[in-house]
């Protein structure tokens, strides 16, 4: 079997501090000089920082990464995240537009162009003309995802179809056109069905609802359009002889 080999003076050193012995005691047991004893102490804590400067220097790199950092030379950013907090999700820090491609937008939505014939035309980054486009829209006083907020706030009750409509406007996502009419036709829904059953809602003047002809209460859940031929016939030929459920038990 080979022998073990012999740890040098300055590993010894090194165990004996990790150990916590002061330096008289190793300067003692070692037969070394305390100018050795402190070399080495000065050494060991010089590694030790080296090795937290690294470990801090590679996180830093590593947020750095997730971070759009624009680039000096070209005026560009590079795609990135801002790490992987859910209160932000995946948002990409923009660069602005140039005095060049304010101008170029501008003009452009000023003449009624889409944002993709934009993109198309001018090939300025999709990112900015969407953002910038907003911007435009918002200064006309037409914000649409505000606009589609005051859509979604008409009711206050929704259906499960819905809910991911309501999240996607809470996240701040603009809905599609197809989804809006879909918020909208259910919200019309509603609003009918509330006319109908609700004696006191208020009803437009071509719509009437019959009165009990005993107790002389609206009766719910019966209109007639007495501009429709055949609402007007019905509601007539009834001569205004309605009973409601209490009167007729």
């Amino acid at each position: 079997m080979l022998p073990g080999k012999k740890k040098s003076k300055s590993h010894q050193i090194i165990e004996m501090l990790s150990q916590g012995h002061d330096v008289d005691y190793i300067t003692s047991k070692l037969e070394t000089t305390k100018q050795n004893v402190y070399k080495e102490k000065s050494k060991q804590k010089s590694l030790e920082y080296g090795k937290k400067n690294f470990r801090l220097q590679h996180v830093i790199q590593s947020k750095r990464q997730y971070k759009r950092i624009p680039d000096s030379e070209f005026g560009k950013t590079q795609d990135s995240v801002l790490g992987d907090n859910p209160q932000y999700g995946i948002y990409s820090a923009l660069r602005r537009p140039t005095k060049k491609e304010y101008s170029i937008l501008f003009s452009e939505f000023l003449a009624g162009k889409k944002p993709e014939d934009i993109i198309a035309g001018h090939g300025i980054d999709p990112e900015i003309v969407e953002k910038e486009y907003q911007r435009f829209l918002k200064l006309r006083g037409m914000d649409i995802l505000e606009s589609q907020r005051s859509i979604a706030k008409i009711s206050d009750t929704y259906s499960t179809d819905l809910k991911p409509l309501i999240n996607k406007l809470e996240t701040g996502t603009i809905l599609s056109n197809e989804e809006v009419m879909e918020l909208v036709d259910s919200i019309c829904d509603k609003h009918v069905h509330k006319l109908i059953s609700d004696v006191r809602a208020t009803l437009p003047e071509v719509i009437v609802r019959p009165s009990c002809s005993r107790c002389y209460r609206s009766i719910p859940g019966i209109l007639f359009d007495i501009t429709n031929p055949n609402g007007s016939r019905i509601f007539e030929e009834k001569n205004g002889n309605y009973l409601c459920s209490d009167c007729i038990q």
